[in-house]
C-alpha cells in the first residue's frame, strides 16, 4: 500500500538522554543503525551524515533539525522484521519522535487477527517506551503525525487509532477509536 504505521511520541523538550533511551530500546542487543542524517539549518539546504562511531550524534540530532535514523530494530516480533525509521520532530510548540513501520513489512494479510496481534505489538513498544522516558502522550496511526501540545490532546484523542495520555499520577490510559491502526479497517 506504500503507507506507514507511524508511533508518535511527544515532549515538552526532547533531550539527548530520552532519545539516546528510545534508541538503545530499539537496537537492543542485535538491532543495527543503518543510516542517519540531520540538516543544520532550518530550510533543511544543508545536510550531514551521521558517523555512528563519534559517540555525539545523539546530542547533534537533538540540537540540529529534522534528524532521521533508518534503523533495523531488535524488538518484538513481528515488528523486528521491519526497518523503522526514527524522525526527530522540531514544531514551534510540540517536539518529539516518529517512528514509522513500512505497512507492507509488518502487515501481510491484513485478516483482523494479524491486525489485533500487530496492533498489541505496538501497543508493548509504547508501553515500554513510557516506562524509559514518560513521554507527554503517544499516538499511532496510518501516517500518524504529532501536532497537538499536551493540553489540546485530550480535544483530539479520537483523529489516532490509539492514543495515549498520562494521567497527574503518571498512569498511561489508552484511547481507541472505531479503525484499526491500518486506517481501513473498522475495530
Amino acid at each position: 500500500m506504500g503507507s506507514y504505521i507511524n508511533v508518535g511520541l511527544v515532549f515538552d523538550k526532547l533531550c539527548t538522554d530520552k532519545l539516546k533511551k528510545i534508541i538503545k530500546y530499539l537496537i537492543n542487543k542485535n538491532g543495527v543503525l543503518k543510516f542517519g542524517d540531520y540538516s543544520k539549518d532550518k530550510e533543511g539546504d544543508e545536510w550531514v551524515n551521521i558517523n555512528f562511531n563519534d559517540k555525539t550524534y545523539v546530542s547533534e540530532l537533538c540540537s540540529n533539525y529534522y534528524g532521521k535514523l533508518i534503523i533495523v530494530p531488535d524488538i518484538k516480533e513481528p515488528l523486528n522484521s521491519a526497518n523503522v525509521i526514527l524522525e526527530i520532530i522540531k514544531k514551534e510548540n510540540v517536539q518529539g519522535v516518529i517512528l514509522s513501520f513500512h505497512e507492507e513489512d509488518v502487515l501481510k494479510s491484513y485478516n483482523e487477527i494479524e491486525l489485533i496481534t500487530v496492533t498489541d505489538a505496538f501497543i508493548h513498544i509504547i508501553e515500554d517506551l513510557y516506562e524509559l522516558v514518560e513521554f507527554d502522550y503517544a499516538v499511532c496511526d496510518n501516517d500518524a503525525e504529532i501536532i497537538y501540545t499536551k493540553e489540546l490532546i485530550h480535544n483530539f484523542k479520537k483523529e489516532y487509532s490509539i492514543t495515549f495520555i498520562p494521567d497527574e499520577s503518571k498512569k498511561l490510559h489508552e484511547f481507541r477509536t472505531d479503525w484499526h491502526i491500518n486506517g481501513l479497517t473498522q475495530r
